[in-house]
């Protein structure tokens, strides 16, 4: 008889120590698994020396993607000439500014939008100095 099968004396000894071993060592992948084994040097480990046999496994390399490349297109040209003139006929007031009168003049613009373009510009109107 061992030190590992002295440690259990009856099958429902055997069943109880399976059972607990499982539940602390789910969620450990089989790398870290095989990895807890090559690394045990007296047997049997306790259950915190070989999960912190497993959890000090090395993390296997992931393939990375390449970085992007991007193509420039005469489509994408002609959409960003588009923005630029766009831009350049559009007031420099800030966005800050602009944005509560662009949002309700806009028949589309959802309810909770007018309701923080209004409060925006109530906000304004409460910092304003009084004349």
């Amino acid at each position: 008889m061992t030190r590992f099968t002295g440690s259990f004396p009856d099958p429902e000894t055997t069943a109880d120590w399976c059972e607990v071993w499982a539940e602390r060592l789910a969620g450990l992948s089989p790398l870290q698994l095989k990895y807890g084994l090559s690394q045990v040097k007296e047997w049997p480990p306790s259950l915190i020396e070989f999960r912190g046999y497993c959890e000090a496994a090395p993390k296997p390399q992931q393939e990375r993607l390449p970085p992007p490349t991007f193509a420039r297109t005469e489509f994408a040209d002609a959409v960003l000439d588009k923005i630029r003139t766009e831009q350049a006929n559009v007031p420099l007031q800030p966005i800050c500014e602009r944005w509560p009168h662009e949002v309700l003049a806009k028949a589309d613009s959802t309810p909770l939008a007018r309701d923080m373009a209004n409060a925006a510009l109530a906000a304004k109107a409460a910092r304003a100095p009084h004349a």
